[in-house]
């Protein structure tokens, strides 16, 4: 399989920005319009103009050589009561842009009045108007648009008030249009993960071939927002691409016709040079090739070769009507998303080839099985993980950061708070993800009674157990029968995730009411814990599937994924789980930990003293977001800050500084962040090591401590995350 940074990415030079998508437009101009409507107020300018600069110049702007000076303009909304001049104004604005508003050589870099048009112009105005204000739009120190007023009834002479007050109306609809954009930009990460983890859900949740195919075309689409999605499998005897499902409708059955040479058309030439295409005018593209008896129109696709063991098994192609549709963005999701299906096509392949002596396996090689199932998925989660872990920092430290300002207005701060919200839930999302694929190693162990894991397990859930039950009139009794057992070695919070689970089960289990027994003992090498219902039971296909990924037997109320974390959890401390249960006769959960002979060895974590020193930093990472992030959060703490991009670049600027904490990304092109460690390590022994990763959930204590790693971060990571890990490091320091 080929990685995502070995794609090389064939495109037309004009496919790289693509316009925005009307609907975003049109969400971002009705929550623009009401505070345009109160600046034309307050100006009481005859016509006022939101612009934005085009993202590129056209093609007959290139041909006559237009300087990038001359900004043109796009207006996205138009205010004013003379309809027929403001047609003219904007016809004339967007056709000749910067040239039309300003005398040659003015710079449009501040706030910029013109009181008398004609007089500045020296001849007459390239407007119907008399006077004009433009205030500039900024993203950092990038324009990227501004507000224009226009008097053309009479001259108007500005005011100092009016002149700060359009300036106030310039920062707040810049900095509503950078919040709107980063909401939306939260929301379809968030969308993709949910349309990811229900591709997920079918694609490792059954062998059914075309079941599978139709899932994928069916999310490639959706994700997309294209027209249409083909799959083609490569005949290796005959070198043809056929199309073996397809969901463009309107065309369905001339694709399904139509069969590709190796090299023919984008599609074959994907299959050919195992590389990923995007094409933003696939009509015009001389890489595509038409298929027969459909209208050559505006179009744009992409093609990603499906990969299994470095060969291409087929391609996968998306269109949509009209150009620039596809960013790079699409592509490279696209891409993670095809080297995933590529596992699961082979998978099903296999698994359909191989069903009757599948069938003949015994319980112990069906447990392999569904062991070796659910590392695939591991994998893939974490490759997921680490990708959203990294978009979701960069969001979260960002708004945080933003929330530190005080005078924010109360609207304002209410969506930053939103927006940040919305992340932690996408990384509580992620972190579900994680456990559920049971690909985490611990960290730290410490030791844990039994007996007070119940206890807490069950004073948590009691509003479901007692308060809730009893509103709705239904009795539960609970028997607990708790012997004196040893403890364990193992984390407290995640055996009292289990036992929530179990006992949230059996509740479910009783909704007439019953018995709910919870019982310890142990014997010489295992300590037991068991939860017993006296509710419906299950039935043997339910049992099987008890412990699979996204099973569910309670419709929308379940997730499909506690009884999976519980697996995973236990599996972890070197446990077993296991179930009884008859239908109507109720239901044992049985869990099995071993007992660890010298428990009263294992030292208990002692919390450090918090100590406030101020460090000279480095900190390195490939992501410049995440670059920008730890700087503000770091300097905001009084720290020294120095960047660096790759691992080469941090080792020589530390050899030529007297750096204190090395903060380093894990996963990093050349240099890891693990080699990084040792490196350091060797030229300063004290120097304290931070590594910040998007996959905490995979690291092994062995690693950390053979790389020289003093302290994890986690991404996404809070602010005050941050500030608890350089208070530890000061700790470890001064001890």
């Amino acid at each position: 399989m080929i990685g995502t940074e070995k794609i090389e990415i064939i495109k037309n030079k004009l496919e790289s920005q693509g316009s925005l998508k009307d609907s975003y437009k049109s969400k971002l101009i009705s929550l623009l319009e009401p505070i345009l409507k109160e600046g034309k107020n307050f100006l009481n300018c005859d016509f006022l103009f939101l612009l934005h600069f085009k993202s590129e110049l056209s093609q007959e702007d290139k041909e006559n050589s237009i300087l990038v000076e001359d900004k043109k303009f796009e207006i996205w909304l138009a205010l004013g009561e003379d309809e027929t001049i403001k047609q003219s104004l904007a016809e004339k604005i967007e056709a000749e842009g910067q040239k039309c508003l300003f005398p040659a050589g003015w710079q449009i870099q501040e706030t910029t009045i013109i009181p008398d048009l004609a007089a500045e112009f020296k001849t007459k105005a390239n407007l119907p108007c008399k006077s004009l204000i433009f205030v500039p739009l900024f993203k950092g120190q990038e324009i990227f648009g501004g507000i224009l007023g226009n008097w053309c009834s009479q001259k108007h002479n500005f005011s100092n008030w009016e002149i700060r007050g359009s300036e106030i109306l310039g920062s707040y609809v810049s900095m509503s249009i950078q919040n709107f954009q980063l909401q939306s930009q939260l929301e379809i990460q968030v969308d993709r993960v949910h349309a990811l983890l229900e591709l997920a859900t079918t694609i490792y949740s059954t062998l059914d071939y075309k079941v599978v195919l139709e899932k994928v075309i069916h999310y490639a689409k959706k994700l997309a927002e294209a027209d249409g999605c083909t799959i083609y499998i490569l005949d290796r005897e005959t070198q043809t691409l056929k199309p073996w499902l397809s969901n463009y409708n309107e065309y369905k059955d001339q694709i399904m016709k139509f069969e590709l040479k190796m090299g023919e058309g984008a599609t074959g030439k994907a299959a050919q040079s195992g590389l990923a295409i995007i094409s933003n005018f696939a009509d015009q593209d001389h890489r595509t090739v038409q298929i027969p008896d459909t209208p050559n129109e505006a179009e744009s696709l992409m093609s990603v070769p499906l990969m299994w063991s470095g060969e291409v098994i087929g391609v996968i192609t998306i269109n949509a009507k009209g150009h620039r549709r596809f960013s790079d963005d699409d592509l490279n999701l696209l891409t993670i998303f095809a080297r995933h299906v590529s596992d699961a096509i082979e998978n099903a392949r296999l698994f359909e080839s191989l069903e009757k002596a599948y069938k003949e396996l015994n319980e112990a090689q069906k447990q392999l099985v569904q062991s070796e199932r659910l590392r695939a998925l591991g994998e893939m989660a974490g490759g997921v993980a680490h990708d959203f872990n990294n978009i979701l920092g960069a969001i979260l430290g960002r708004v945080q950061l933003l929330l530190l300002n005080e005078k924010l207005e109360d609207k304002l701060k209410h969506g930053l708070k939103l927006i940040e919200k919305s992340a932690l839930d996408g990384a509580e999302t992620v972190r579900r993800i994680q456990e559920f694929t049971r690909v985490h190693k611990f960290t730290y162990l410490s030791k844990v009674d039994l007996n007070q894991i119940v206890e807490d397990a069950l004073e948590i859930t009691q509003p479901r157990w007692k308060d809730a039950t009893q509103q709705k009139g239904v009795d539960i009794k609970i028997v607990k029968q708790l012997q004196e057992i040893k403890q364990v070695a193992g984390v407290a919070s995640e055996l009292t995730e289990v036992l929530n689970n179990m006992i949230l089960n059996s509740v479910d289990a009783m909704p007439e009411g019953g018995t709910f027994t919870i019982r310890t003992y142990q014997d010489q090498d295992w300590a037991y814990v068991e939860v017993q219902d006296s509710g419906l039971g299950m039935s043997e296909e339910v049992k099987r599937l008890a412990f699979e990924p996204f099973f569910t037997t309670k419709g929308k109320q379940g997730t499909g994924l506690g009884l999976s974390v519980a697996y995973g959890i236990i599996s972890r401390h070197k446990g077993e789980i296991t179930i009884d249960s008859q239908e109507k006769k109720g239901t044992v959960f049985r869990i099995k930990l071993p007992l660890h002979e010298r428990a009263d060895e294992i030292k208990e974590v002692e919390v450090p003293k918090v100590v406030d020193l101020k460090f000279r930093i480095l900190v390195v990472d490939d992501d410049e977001n995440i670059q920008e992030i730890l700087q503000d959060i770091l300097s905001l703490e009084g720290h020294q800050v120095t960047l660096a991009s790759s691992g080469d670049q941090a080792l020589k600027l530390f050899k030529s500084s007297n750096f204190e904490v090395v903060i380093t990304d894990l996963g990093m092109p050349g240099m890891s962040g693990w080699e990084l460690a040792k490196e350091v390590r060797k030229l300063k022994d004290q120097i304290k090591v931070i590594l910040i990763t998007g996959w905490r959930a995979q690291i092994e204590t062995d690693k950390i401590k053979e790389s020289g790693v003093d302290f994890i971060l986690p991404k996404p990571f809070h602010l005050e995350q941050i500030k608890e890990v350089l208070h530890q490091t000061a700790a470890k320091i001064s001890s």
